[in-house]
């Protein structure tokens, strides 16, 4: 199988309660993932408001 460019994939919540929501439900299912897996899962939330402002 080819494969193309890395995806890069940003998650962001509305709110600061919602990211930090977000991020405790990511924590808990990227734990039972294997190694090579939970370093493709993004695990940096940020809000709506701030994600516009962020580059990497």
């Amino acid at each position: 199988m080819e494969q193309g460019p890395k995806l890069r994939i940003r998650l962001s919540a509305p709110t600061g309660k919602a990211a930090t929501r977000l991020t405790e439900s990511i924590g808990h299912v990227v734990g039972n993932l294997s190694e090579s897996s939970r370093r493709e899962i993004p695990t940096e939330v940020t809000t709506l408001f701030i994600a516009p402002y962020l580059r990497s």
